[in-house]
């Protein structure tokens, strides 16, 4: 094992060079005269063994040794400086020689940092290395700020939890664009027996949406504890927003009330997607509640002026709903999931059980590795279990043919 006054211990910070051996050695000689630590490795195997052992803090490869395990390599090293891990910022810079575009390209889209191309002097190496050095406290400032951000997050997750009700059949898939969200979810259970749920999206995505999401969430609570309608309750929510907000931010939302009494479910669209209403046992979607009003937060409003529109539901529906994250995501070649895939792949999957699952695989199958641009979140709630009936589908004659 190379040592270069380095002392003994795996913490500290070392530069990873992979390349072949006279590369290695030139650039190890450089470095060391500069006063950086230097580890070697001629091949990608030896460089992971030394990568888990040591903390790295700049790792050089060689595209000349590029190969599957390489690019895979980088993956991995790009996911911990995400996860904020060990050697969790770490820069990854390419050795470059002429017409390796393609490889080059692949390597950077796996997260490498930076490149530099061959031949290069001693003056470059340094230059580049002083730059990245840069860049890394760039990142350890943001690694800390992302930390303290996922305790904030912890601690509103837990207080809306504390006050929302569990629902029977209700499944949820989120996943925030940043360590926030600003879709929230919220449930409770009014006093009449109604079910309450207000799924709403705030604008953008991060800190800066979910600024109104504890407030929201317990002005929500207290008013269905005080015994408040819907209509109230979205009134006082609106003119907390209108205190709240600045003026370019807004909460679309779509207030539901389920009265498991009557079998039917109510609902308020204020600037959300469809929320669709799904008859496994006729295998169609039977209701669609389309936005009919201006999100909150950007208008007065008068709860004589909302309106619900109600319909019939029995073991065999199905509530879905999701934000504008699912249908306005764009993938790798610059197109967007949209309204008309989400419905075709509700209406060739309506007779399965697992509907949900289908539509969140079809979603990350179109993504695959591309970065999601808002928040994304997906509802869904099977009516048997919270009417808690028999399912008219599996009490019934197969008439598929």
């Amino acid at each position: 094992m190379e040592k270069n006054n380095e002392g003994d211990g795996a913490s500290d910070n070392y530069i990873l060079v992979i390349d072949a051996p006279k590369e290695t050695i030139e650039i190890k000689k450089h470095l060391v005269m500069n006063g950086y630590k230097v580890l070697l490795a001629e091949t990608i195997t030896k460089a992971e063994k030394l990568y888990k052992i040591y903390s790295i803090k700049m790792l050089f490869i060689s595209l000349a040794l590029i190969d599957t395990g390489a690019v895979q390599l980088i993956k991995n090293i790009s996911q911990k400086r995400i996860n904020h891990k060990k050697n969790s910022q770490v820069a990854v810079i390419l050795l470059v020689n002429a017409r390796q575009d393609q490889a080059l390209h692949d390597c950077m889209i796996a997260g490498a940092d930076d490149f530099i191309i061959k031949p290069f002097t001693k003056n470059i190496l340094l230059a580049r290395m002083h730059a990245i050095e840069q860049l890394l406290d760039v990142k350890r400032l943001e690694g800390d700020a992302t930390e303290e951000q996922k305790i904030a997050r912890d601690i509103f997750d837990a207080a809306i939890k504390t006050t929302n009700i569990e629902i029977k059949g209700m499944r949820k898939h989120c996943q925030p664009a940043n360590v926030f969200s600003g879709d929230m979810v919220l449930t409770g259970k009014h006093p009449s027996g109604d079910v309450y749920i207000l799924f709403a999206d705030l604008t953008g995505h991060g800190l800066s949406a979910a600024i109104a999401v504890l407030p929201v969430s317990n002005m929500f609570s207290h008013l269905i504890r005080q015994g408040d309608q819907a209509e109230a309750i979205l009134q006082h929510i609106n003119t907390q927003l209108l205190d709240l907000l600045p003026t370019d931010m807004f909460m679309a939302c779509c207030m539901l009330k389920i009265n498991v009494a009557d079998k039917t479910v109510s609902a308020w669209n204020a600037g959300m997607p469809d929320v669709y209403i799904i008859d496994r046992y006729l295998r169609s979607i039977t209701k669609r509640f389309s936005s009919i009003a201006i999100p909150l937060g950007i208008n007065e409003l008068a709860a004589e002026d909302i309106h619900f529109d109600s319909v019939k539901i029995n073991a065999a529906k199905q509530i879905f709903m999701l934000s504008d994250g699912v249908t306005d995501s764009m993938n790798e070649a610059g197109c967007m999931f949209g309204v008309r895939r989400l419905e075709n792949i509700l209406q060739n999957n309506l007779s399965e059980s697992n509907l949900f699952n289908h539509v969140i695989n079809a979603f990350k199958h179109f993504k695959s590795d591309s970065r999601i641009q808002d928040d994304v979140t997906l509802i869904s709630i099977a009516l048997k279990e919270m009417l808690n009936i028999s399912d008219p589908v599996t009490n019934s004659v197969d008439v598929s043919g």
